[in-house]
């Protein structure tokens, strides 16, 4: 996932309304046919994430993923999910935060101007 190119879709995001304290909550149903041998998630947010596939949350890491300077490059995780993938039916849920990207701390550095909504971008591959 080294290309932009590779990355399809457009960033997901709640609400536009950056005031919005509460996690964002996405949930997506697919279904898979056939004996899987691999798959990966890569997960890119501007904001913090937690990944989850069939209610097993992925990965233990905290505060993921890193600073960076968002309006020049995203960063991204990628997570073996073999294991947590069944055939058929499976969902993938996504609890989304703020962290550095809206932070909502006045206080500190004048951050909250201009005020972003925290969003994700996702991709999968698996294969058959």
């Amino acid at each position: 996932m080294l290309q932009q190119r590779a990355w399809k879709g457009a960033w997901i995001s709640d609400v536009n309304d950056v005031d919005l304290k509460p996690a964002g909550l996405f949930r997506k149903a697919f279904k898979t046919d056939g004996k899987i041998r691999s798959a990966r998630a890569y997960i890119a947010t501007a904001g913090l994430y937690e990944l989850y596939v069939n209610g097993t949350r992925i990965g233990d890491h905290r505060l993921d993923p890193m600073y960076t300077r968002f309006d020049r490059r995203n960063l991204y995780v990628t997570w073996d999910v073999t294991k947590e993938l069944q055939n058929g039916e499976n969902v993938l849920g996504v609890m989304l935060g703020n962290g550095w990207y809206n932070h909502q701390s006045t206080a500190v550095w004048d951050f909250h101007t201009p005020a972003r909504a925290p969003r994700f971008l996702y991709g999968r591959s698996h294969y058959l």
